[in-house]
C-alpha cells in the first residue's frame, strides 16, 4: 500500500504543480487536491491520510490552525508545510510539522522530504506495537523527582531541562487546554518574548520525539493541538492515584489499606524541583496528605498503636508544620507514653515554627495540653 497524500493550498496553480512533481515518486498516492482547507478536513476525517501537504497561510484558515485539527483528526498524520513564506518555519514546531517547504521547491528539496515521509510511515507499526511487552505499566512520578517510565526500567531522558519542564507542567494541566501566553507567563515571565516562544514550540517538538524515541503510543500519551497533553484509560501519575484514592475512604476503610495509599506519598509534588509554577499545587497536596495522614493516625490510636501515629504524624509535621492537630495529636500521645523529653523537643519546634515564619504564639489549648504533660 502507497503513502496516501492530500494537498492543500489555495492557489489552484501551486497544487496542481505540486501534484505534478508527487507524480515521479510511485509510492506517494494522491488522495485529494484541495483550496478549501475545510473541505479538506472533511476528506481527511474519512481517509485519514499519512501525509498532508499545506499551504501554512491560507485566507479561509491559517495553515497552523488547520494543521492542528488534522493532528486531531489522526495524529498520525504527517504535516509538511508548503508555502512562499519562511518566517513561519519556527511556528512550524507547535504542530510538530515533519517539513517546511519554501516555494519554489527544488527537486532535490523535495526528494529529502520524501525520504523523511517514507521514513516515518516505516516506523508507523513500530509506535503502534512498542517494545514494551504487553501488561506493562507506564508510570507518570510527580511525588518527589518527576518521571515518566515504563515500570522497571531506566526513565525517559529529555533534551534539555526545558524539554523536561514543559512536559511536567503539561502533565499537571492534563485535559486542560493551554493557551500560548499562560505557558509563558507561568513558565518564563521574565525571558525576552521571542526567545520564549521559541522555547516553546521547540520543547513541544522535543516532547513529541521523546515520547516517541521511549515507544509510549499515542493512545497512551497524547499531545494534541498545539499546548494539550491527554492521557489515556489508566494512564494517572502517583498524585491523582493518591488523591483518587482518598477520595473513596470511608468509616469501613481497612487499616491495611490506608497504610497502602500512604506508601504512594513518596515525597511531597515535585518537591526537588525549583519550579514556581508546581508551589500552589504542591501545598494542595500537603494539605490532602495532612487530612489523610490524620485519619490514619486516628485509627492507629484506636488500636493503641502509639509508635506508628507517632512516625507518620511527625511525618506530616515536616511537611505541614503549621497544622495545629498535628502537634496536639502528637503531644497527646507523649502525654500518654510519658515521653517528656520527646514533647519538650517537639513544642520547642513547633513555637520556633510559628514565632520565625509566622510572627504569631501557639493558641492557648497547645500549650495547656504541653503543660499538662510536666
Amino acid at each position: 500500500m502507497g503513502i496516501r497524500a492530500i494537498l492543500i493550498d489555495d492557489d489552484q496553480l501551486a497544487l496542481k504543480i505540486l501534484a505534478h512533481e508527487l507524480d515521479r515518486y510511485p509510492d506517494i498516492e494522491v488522495e485529494g487536491l484541495f483550496t478549501d482547507p475545510l473541505e479538506a478536513l472533511e476528506r481527511i476525517k474519512k481517509i485519514k491520510p499519512d501525509v498532508v501537504f499545506l499551504d501554512i497561510n491560507m485566507p479561509q484558515l491559517i495553515g497552523l490552525d488547520a494543521a492542528s485539527q488534522i493532528k486531531d483528526i489522526n495524529p498520525n498524520t504527517e504535516i509538511v508545510f508548503v508555502t512562499s513564506h519562511n518566517q513561519y518555519a519556527v511556528d512550524a514546531f507547535a504542530v510538530d510539522a515533519l517539513d517546511y517547504l519554501v516555494k519554489p521547491i527544488s527537486e532535490n528539496r523535495l526528494a529529502k522530504t520524501i525520504q523523511k515521509i517514507s521514513g516515518k510511515t516505516q516506523t508507523l507499526d513500530r509506535r503502534r506495537n512498542p517494545l514494551s511487552q504487553p501488561g506493562e505499566i507506564l508510570e507518570i512520578r510527580c511525588f518527589g523527582h518527576f518521571q515518566i517510565q515504563w515500570k522497571g526500567k531506566p526513565p525517559i531522558t529529555w533534551r534539555s531541562a526545558l524539554t523536561r519542564e514543559l512536559a511536567a507542567f503539561l502533565i499537571q494541566n492534563r485535559g486542560k487546554k493551554m493557551s500560548k501566553e499562560r505557558i509563558l507567563e507561568e513558565l518564563w515571565p521574565e525571558d525576552n518574548p521571542k526567545t520564549s516562544v521559541a522555547r516553546l514550540y521547540s520543547g513541544m517538538h522535543y516532547i513529541r520525539k521523546a515520547l516517541e524515541s521511549y515507544n509510549i503510543k499515542r493512545d497512551m500519551v497524547e499531545l494534541s493541538g498545539k499546548y494539550f497533553i491527554k492521557l489515556g484509560p489508566g494512564i494517572k501519575p502517583d498524585t491523582a492515584l493518591f488523591e483518587e484514592a482518598v477520595s473513596k475512604i470511608d468509616d469501613h476503610t481497612d487499616i491495611l489499606t490506608l497504610e497502602a495509599m500512604e506508601n504512594l506519598y513518596t515525597g511531597e509534588y515535585l518537591e526537588e524541583e525549583s519550579w514556581l509554577w508546581a508551589y500552589p499545587e504542591r501545598e494542595r497536596i500537603n494539605n490532602l496528605y495532612t487530612r489523610f495522614a490524620i485519619r490514619l493516625v486516628e485509627k492507629y490510636l484506636d488500636l493503641l498503636s502509639y509508635e506508628k501515629a507517632e512516625i507518620l504524624l511527625l511525618k506530616a509535621f515536616e511537611k505541614n508544620p503549621y497544622e495545629e492537630q498535628i502537634t496536639s495529636l502528637l503531644l497527646q500521645i507523649y502525654k500518654k507514653t510519658n515521653k517528656k523529653a520527646k514533647a519538650a523537643k517537639h513544642f520547642a519546634a513547633y513555637e520556633d515554627v510559628l514565632k520565625n515564619e509566622l510572627g504569631i504564639n501557639a493558641e492557648e489549648n497547645i500549650r495547656r495540653l504541653y503543660a499538662s504533660i510536666n
